[in-house]
């Protein structure tokens, strides 16, 4: 989706034309958008999908746009007939209803039985010649819909090619989605702060992003997008503690398939030994967030020993208070406490963000309030 935007943001405002090559592959990567989406949302089990192929795109059959323009020439050839169906039944009701009327009438008015007779049967004969002409027209209507479907139908089956397997080279993912997220970020090879491809203790690290300061700030390790997100992190904890060896400071860990990024901070330790796993981002940080994430290493203080305000000083919500520390603590980033009406909900946050602030395990808070 990164991709796609990002060419479509630069065609809008830059008024420059794709290039045939790159219109072709911002194809494909919508093509694997929208099956990952249709098998991941889809309620119902979904039939095997073919592989992208792109001679469709260059050769697409002019069959299927001609049966669609067959298809909108006999929905409105359905809407007239529609329209002058409703008109016979219209005037099939009134005549039933004149009919009705004249009955009345003639039970009233004996002397003029025969006129009425004769009008009321000249009325329903007219209604009965009105229904016929309907019954024929929705058969003929409903004839000449399915042998269009039938067409139709014939025409996709014709239209059909067996696409061989797709295979996204792990080059392809790198050019097309993974440098694009690292320039957003700042990082390129061209300025001077990405390198590609670092040798160390005989290894080939993917990408290493640099600090000013000359020492390396995280490492990225690249899979092609067929392959599961979670192939790489073994290699990329490899990689990370080799750079440890070299440099004395272990850099931030990120591996990718392109479509997922994952962020492992292996050496962020928390005051009770434990480390948070890792966990999936939406961007690459800036080599500023990056340096500040290294400076925070170590400098979180334990939260069962800092001090909890005189805000929130009922013994319930000291114990709540507590449980929540204790439990990011272990290595958790989320908690929930459900309070009813007065209990203090307000109080509890103002004092678990101080509490937090205080020990240095978060520098800035949102607080949504319901109201």
């Amino acid at each position: 989706m990164h991709v796609i935007r990002k060419a479509g943001n630069a065609s809008a405002h830059d008024s420059k034309p794709v290039p045939p090559e790159q219109a072709e592959r911002i194809v494909r990567h919508l093509f694997d958008v929208l099956v990952r989406v249709a098998k991941r949302f889809s309620t119902k089990p979904l039939p095997p999908v073919a592989p992208f192929d792109v001679a469709i795109l260059r050769a697409a059959p002019k069959q299927a746009a001609q049966s669609r323009q067959q298809l909108l020439a006999l929905q409105r050839e359905l809407d007239r007939l529609a329209a002058e169906s409703d008109g016979f039944r219209l005037q099939l009701s009134e005549a039933e209803a004149a009919q009705l009327a004249l009955e009345r009438e003639l039970a009233e008015q004996a002397r003029e039985k025969a006129a009425a007779q004769e009008t009321a049967d000249d009325a329903l004969r007219e209604a009965r010649e009105a229904r016929e002409r309907v019954k024929h027209l929705e058969a003929e209507l409903r004839e000449r819909y399915l042998e269009q479907q039938e067409a139709v139908r014939a025409s996709e089956e014709a239209s059909a090619v067996d696409l061989p397997p797709l295979a996204r080279s792990e080059a392809d993912t790198r050019r097309d989605i993974i440098d694009p997220m690292l320039a957003d970020a700042g990082f390129s090879v061209a300025g001077g702060n990405l390198t590609v491809e670092y040798p160390i203790e005989d290894l080939y690290i993917d990408y290493v992003a640099w600090g000013t300061d000359g020492q390396p700030l995280a490492i990225i390790e690249a899979k092609k997008t067929e392959r599961s997100i979670n192939d790489g992190r073994v290699q990329a904890e490899d990689y990370a503690e080799a750079l440890g060896r070299k440099f004395g400071r272990v850099p931030l860990v990120f591996y990718t398939n392109g479509h997922d990024v994952r962020f492992w901070d292996r050496d962020a330790e928390l005051p009770g030994g434990y480390c948070y796993e890792a966990r999936q981002v939406e961007e690459y940080p800036t080599a500023a967030a990056m340096e500040e994430l290294i400076r925070r290493r170590g400098k979180r203080q334990p939260l069962e020993t800092t001090e909890i305000s005189d805000i929130a000083a009922r013994p319930y919500q000291q114990q709540m208070l507590r449980a929540v520390s204790e439990r990011f603590a272990a290595g958790h980033r989320r908690a929930l406490l459900v309070m009813a009406t007065g209990t203090g909900k307000t109080r509890v946050s103002i004092s678990l963000v101080k509490m937090l602030m205080e020990a240095g395990w978060v520098r800035n808070v949102l607080f949504l309030a319901d109201r």
